[in-house]
């Protein structure tokens, strides 16, 4: 059973809820840690909830989570200290699916850049707009981020954030290779690496240029015809495990 986790805005508690009990207008309910009314999305965003005369109840548990446990009861204080399940965190509030022609409003967030020279704009940001700054590289893990209402926290404290960073690790795999694929001869492992376009290079995609006439090889990218930094081959790496464990001995 596939589970999505969830910050809640106001305390910073974690929880996991039951990907499938999430639908796609949210699910509403209370957090155990403060009381806050939280709605909940299946991008895994926690926003509190509109205010309203329920609000003074306290949290409860559903029965199927604690199985002869009263759903009415609130769990106390002083209950032991526990992972937070679904039924723990939040009770079955689900509402109806929203009508097509009223959607709910996209969730906003609010950004704050660690880099001092950053044009990361203080204005509310959607998620697909977060997910093309990852993408642009004018945004890190490290960088700041919250709900609007909730508390700051780094981006990789956001599952539907670091979403977008995997997305951006396999496009640059893709775009440059890796140590095990050539960026244009992906059959072929490469043995270089170039500074400049970052791309992984196998032998036919460099240029031997001595730095003197009949002197020792020296590679160069043939696309920007920089310096290459050589790669240490797998069986490079294993010989030199072995020396420095028999050194050990």
């Amino acid at each position: 059973m596939a589970e999505q986790a969830y910050r809640c805005p106001g305390c910073g508690r974690t929880f996991s809820v039951p990907a499938e009990r999430v639908p796609v207008g949210g699910a509403r309910g209370r957090c155990v840690g403060c009381g806050c009314r939280l709605t909940i999305f299946p991008d895994g965003t926690a926003r509190p909830a509109e205010s309203g005369p329920e609000d003074n109840s306290p949290p409860v548990s559903s029965a199927a989570a604690s199985p002869g446990m009263d759903p009415s009861t609130p769990l106390s204080a002083e209950e032991p200290a526990v992972p937070a399940t679904a039924e723990q965190v939040l009770h079955d509030e689900v509402p109806p699916p929203p009508a097509p022609e009223s959607p709910l409003p996209e969730t906003t967030w609010e950004l704050r850049s660690q880099n001092p020279e950053s044009q990361i704009l203080l204005r509310p940001y959607t998620l697909p707009e977060i997910r093309q700054l990852v993408l642009e590289d004018r945004l890190t893990e490290d960088d700041l981020a919250r709900i609007q209402g909730g508390d700051w926290q780094p981006l990789r404290a956001y599952p539907a954030l670091m979403a977008a960073f995997a997305s951006k690790r396999e496009l640059e795999k893709q775009r440059h290779g890796d140590e095990e694929r050539c960026a244009n001869h992906p059959q072929s492992a490469p043995r270089w690496k170039c500074p400049k376009c970052q791309d992984y290079l196998c032998r036919e995609c460099v240029i031997n240029r001595p730095l003197i006439e009949g002197g020792a090889p020296h590679y160069i990218c043939k696309r920007c015809e920089s310096s290459l930094t050589t790669l240490a081959s797998a069986r490079g790496l294993k010989k030199i495990a072995g020396f420095l464990k028999g050194k050990r001995r």
